[in-house]
C-alpha cells in the first residue's frame, strides 16, 4: 500500500514538473522530428467551438515538454525488450541495427508492395512502359540520349537485414515486374545486390538513402550505355573512403534517435575519370540525386536539375530550349507511381 502511495506522489510530481516546464520553457516553432511548424494559438479565436478543443489538444501535444526525448527513450526501451521498434508504423528496426522505411500501412509504396501484396495490373504495367518509350522515342528523334534510373528502396537491396519476420518472404515488387517486362530499364536491384557481396555498404543503415558509393555504382552502370554514343567517357572508376561522424539521418530522426547512432559516411576517391565530358545533362530527380552528384560531375560539364514534384517530367519545349544532350529521370522505387501519369503519345512528337 505504501509503495502505491509513493508511485502516486512520484506521478503527481512528474505532472507538476511538466506543467511548470510547459509554461516556463520557450516554445520552439519547428518540430525537429516531424519537420513542420508546430501548432500555435494564433488563430484560436477564429475557430468554431467544436474545433477549439481539437486545436488545444494538438497544441499541448506539439509543445509537451521533452516530447522528443520521451519518444527516443521509448523506442530505445522497446528495442531492448522486444528486439524491434516501429514508430507510427513508419520505421522498422531490423537486424544489426538497420532501420527501414515502412510506408505500407496507408499506402502501397513500401514493404507491402515489396512482397507482392499490390502488384501492378497489366494495364498499369503497359501504361508505364508506354510512357517511358514515348519519352525515349521523342528524345531519340531529337538526338537526346534518355535514361530512366529507378533507385531501389533499401529493403530491396538488404532484405537480410529486415526484421526476422520479413526475411523468409520472397520479394515480388512492382519494380521487379517492370524490369522483367522491359529490359531497357536498368536493373539496379541486380547491380547493387551483386556489388554488396564485397561487404561494401551501399545504403546508410539509419537513413533511407544510398551513399555515394551506391550512387556511383548506379551512375557507372548507366555509363556503360552512354559509352555507345559517347565512347570518350570511358574509363570511370572510384573507390570508397569512409569518414566516421555524427549526422542527420531521416529514419533515426523519425524515431527520435538521431545522434544515438554513429554514422559512417562514405566519400569517393576517383582513380579513373573521363578525359572529356558530355556537355549538357538535364535530370529530373528526388532526394537520391545528392549522393549521385560527385559521380555525375565527372561525366557532364553542365548539370541542370529539376525536381519532379514541382517541375513534372518536363515538356519537349524545355528540353529543346536548354539544348540538352542527355535527359535522365531519376526516381526512388517508392515514387515510381509518377510514371503512371497521363502522357499522350502526341505530347512528345
Amino acid at each position: 500500500m505504501r509503495f502505491k502511495y509513493i508511485l502516486t506522489w512520484i506521478f503527481l510530481l512528474f505532472l507538476s514538473m511538466q506543467l511548470i516546464f510547459f509554461f516556463v520553457l520557450k516554445k520552439e516553432k519547428i518540430d525537429s522530428i516531424l519537420k513542420r511548424e508546430k501548432i500555435t494559438l494564433r488563430n484560436l479565436g477564429h475557430l468554431e467551438d467544436k474545433n477549439v478543443y481539437q486545436h488545444l489538444d494538438a497544441y499541448v501535444s506539439d509543445h509537451f515538454p521533452f516530447k522528443n526525448q520521451f519518444i527516443a527513450q521509448s523506442n530505445w526501451l522497446f528495442k531492448g525488450v522486444f528486439h524491434e521498434a516501429n514508430a507510427n508504423n513508419q520505421v522498422l528496426w531490423g537486424e544489426n541495427d538497420w532501420l527501414f522505411y515502412n510506408a505500407t500501412i496507408n499506402d502501397e509504396n513500401g514493404m507491402n508492395e515489396a512482397f507482392g501484396y499490390k502488384a501492378l495490373t497489366n494495364r498499369e504495367l503497359k501504361k508505364i512502359i508506354r510512357n517511358i518509350h514515348t519519352i525515349k522515342n521523342w528524345c531519340h528523334r531529337n538526338h537526346i540520349y534518355f535514361e530512366l534510373l529507378i533507385c531501389p528502396n533499401k529493403h530491396s537491396i538488404y532484405p537480410e537485414n529486415l526484421p526476422y519476420s520479413y526475411q523468409n518472404q520472397q520479394q515480388k515488387s512492382q519494380l521487379n515486374q517492370l524490369v522483367s517486362h522491359d529490359t531497357s530499364i536498368i536493373n539496379l536491384i541486380k547491380t547493387l545486390r551483386d556489388s554488396k557481396k564485397s561487404n561494401k555498404e551501399l545504403y546508410y543503415r539509419w537513413d533511407t538513402h544510398w551513399n555515394q558509393f551506391g550512387a556511383y555504382l548506379a551512375v557507372k552502370e548507366m555509363t556503360h550505355r552512354l559509352q555507345k554514343k559517347y565512347p570518350y567517357i570511358a574509363p570511370f572508376e572510384a573507390k570508397m573512403i569512409r569518414v566516421t561522424k555524427y549526422g542527420k539521418m531521416d529514419l533515426a530522426n523519425m524515431i527520435g534517435l538521431n545522434g544515438y547512432f554513429q554514422r559512417s559516411d562514405v566519400h569517393l576517391s576517383f582513380t579513373k575519370i573521363p578525359t572529356q565530358r558530355i556537355p549538357n545533362l538535364m535530370i529530373v530527380h528526388d532526394s537520391f540525386i545528392h549522393s549521385m552528384m560527385p559521380s555525375l560531375e565527372k561525366i557532364f560539364n553542365k548539370i541542370t536539375s529539376k525536381t519532379y514534384s514541382t517541375d513534372g517530367l518536363l515538356s519537349p519545349e524545355i528540353l529543346l530550349k536548354e539544348n540538352v544532350d542527355v535527359y535522365i529521370i531519376e526516381l526512388v522505387e517508392r515514387y515510381k507511381g509518377v510514371l503512371l501519369g497521363d502522357i499522350h503519345p502526341d505530347f512528345y512528337k
